[in-house]
């Protein structure tokens, strides 16, 4: 369908050496010293056996390289092997561009190495082929894999993340032939292929076009992969049409927090949309002498596409490309995105992503003896993103910091995401934690004897429910659940609740003396000028920001532990912390 992309070697190779990789949840630790080399002056041999070093020109960094975190499957498949994967975030020297790309791997780093040093010399360009990438491929000699790019792109995803190991299939190309094998032949959508691998769903069947949907071939009885994780908690589809610059920033942070994404686009030949497809998206490339919020911010995306090696017999043969295309904004028919040039007279728009969680041992899964496991046979209610406002009439804002005193609303909203009804009774319970004084308040209530929610149908409340009255200030968490007492089984329970953290009562940085909203340098100047006599107006609120010890005076010590605090220096109090002015 497409030719082979010519990737300009200073643009993205450099990129593939790089690593700085982030897993969602973790706390950030101070960096560690790291190996720097002058690039002018390397040689390969200098890189061998080196997972952590920093690239410098004329003493300056240009690239960090860090070796990621492995990807860890179930011991009892310790035949399968770490693919090592890595990450780069890196400048462009002499520009304002930035790349960042992820799905990067060890197999052929060594040279992957050697073409960016002799690329970078020379400033020629080179295509970036069979070099260890992610890239499943489909074949034009058969007719059991024509439609199936959005399989290829799941099979990309599940590969990346782990979730492929822990199934026992890291292979990407095994996992295509499972969708293959497992569904007909036709147009659809990594969202839809994710909830039969994990949950056995035959998803397809409530599109409004489901007729045109791949429908599973041996339904109720294939999928289920990793049956005990709830796909849609670790999953997110979320639409590109009218986000313009948002979506794209939103696509780039779920890949930097280490998600796979799959891109659906769709594709237009001479202004007449003719079909969609999906991709996996990788990376981009962006301009920051823009803000992200700005369409120019974004120059370039890196994909791996299914139908660029898709001419050879076998499609394990086909080459592993890494493809970049440059970006350009669209604002017309309500669309608010961006197109690239496809070749061949076609272009491909921004349509949807759908994103997946890396796999970490920390993920919730069911534990309950109880729930079923199964969507296919039992229902499943699970809880989503409530509504919490001071607004009566307000069931879409999600607000987590109010004025004390106020009056606080909440709306439930929770989907059946199964392929059957919830049948019977049905509860809803409600609990106000309040962390500080360490009491609970629960309230529960009937929504019904005989509710009969369908397939996939989203429930919300007629209107907001009234959580408290002169709310006082402090922290909070309130908890919401669907069905406490497990009156109707499921095939899950975990995910009957909800959580959300909010504060009442203005908040401040401790340390933030200037009240600018960061902790920096300036602000231990301010408490030594104040301790040493200077003429200096720092009101109440500045000593509360600035009392790190809290002994009420704002003095040297104050002022070290912030200086030891920026040095990422340990200390014995709290600073960069969000805290509640006293009433």
């Amino acid at each position: 369908m497409k030719k082979s992309i010519a990737i300009l070697a200073v643009l993205l190779v450099i990129c593939l050496i790089g690593s700085t990789a982030a897993v969602a949840g973790t706390v950030p630790t101070p960096k560690p010293k790291v190996m720097e080399l002058e690039i002018e002056d390397i040689v390969q041999d200098d890189l061998d056996g080196l997972d952590n070093y920093v690239l410098t020109e004329d003493g300056e960094p240009v690239l960090e390289v860090r070796r990621s975190a492995a990807v860890q499957p179930f011991g009892s498949l310790s035949d399968v092997t770490d693919n090592g994967m890595y990450t780069a975030d890196f400048a462009i020297p002499g520009t304002t561009e930035r790349v960042f790309i992820a799905g990067l791997t060890s197999d052929n780093i060594s040279e992957i190495q050697t073409a960016v040093f002799e690329s970078y010399e020379s400033g020629e360009s080179f295509t970036l082929a069979d070099l260890g990438f992610i890239d499943t491929e489909k074949t034009y000699t058969d007719d059991d894999d024509d439609d199936m790019c959005w399989a290829a792109s799941t099979s990309n995803i599940l590969a990346y993340t782990g979730w492929g190991a822990q199934a026992g299939i890291s292979d990407p190309d095994d996992l295509f032939e499972l969708f293959i094998n497992s569904f007909e032949n036709k147009g659809g959508n990594a969202y839809y292929g994710l909830g039969w691998f994990f949950n056995g769903m035959d998803m397809g069947r409530y599109a409004s076009n489901s007729s045109s949907f791949p429908k599973v071939k041996n339904y109720p009885n294939s999928g289920r992969y990793l049956p005990e994780y709830d796909f849609n908690a670790i999953t997110d589809q979320f639409d590109l049409t009218e986000a313009g610059a948002d979506g794209v920033a939103k696509l780039l942070m779920k890949l930097k927090s280490g998600c796979g994404a799959s891109l659906n686009l769709e594709i237009y030949i001479n202004g007449e949309q003719q079909s969609g497809h999906a991709v996996t998206c990788w990376g981009f490339v962006t301009d920051t002498a823009y803000p992200m919020t700005d369409k120019a911010h974004f120059k370039t995306v890196i994909i791996t596409d299914s139908d660029s090696g898709s001419y050879v017999t076998e499609r394990r043969d086909a080459p592993d490309l890494l493809e970049a295309y440059a970006l350009e904004p669209i604002e017309q028919d309500g669309y608010d995105t961006y197109w690239f040039d496809y070749g061949y007279s076609q272009i491909g728009v921004l349509f949807e992503a759908v994103t997946l969680r890396s796999y970490s041992p920390e993920i919730a899964k069911e534990t309950s003896a109880s729930a079923s496991l199964n969507r296919t046979s039992d229902p499943d209610l699970a809880m989503e993103p409530f509504s919490l406002t001071a607004d009566s009439s307000d069931k879409e804002s999600l607000i987590t910091a109010f004025p004390a005193g106020s009056d606080l609303y909440f709306c439930p909203y929770f989907t059946n995401i199964s392929d059957v009804a919830y049948q019977g009774s049905l509860k809803l319970s409600y609990t106000l934690d309040d962390l500080q004084k360490h009491t609970s308040k629960t309230t529960s209530f009937s929504l019904g004897n005989n509710v009969n929610i369908g397939q996939m149908v989203n429930i919300f409340l007629q209107s907001p429910l009234s959580l408290t009255k002169n709310i006082a200030p402090g922290r909070y968490t309130l908890t919401v659940e669907v069905n406490p007492e497990h009156t109707v089984n499921e095939a899950y329970f975990f995910n009957n609740a909800y959580s959300v953290d909010f504060v009442v009562g203005e908040t401040y940085l401790i340390g933030d003396v200037d009240d600018d909203e960061e902790v920096a340098s300036i602000d231990a100047v301010l408490i030594l000028r104040k301790s040493a006599d200077f003429a200096i107006n720092l009101d109440d609120r500045a000593v509360i920001r600035g009392d790190i010890n809290s002994d009420g005076e704002l003095d040297i010590l104050d002022a070290t532990y912030i200086q030891r605090y920026l040095a990422e220096m340990e200390i014995a109090y709290r600073v960069n912390v969000e805290e509640i002015y006293p009433s």
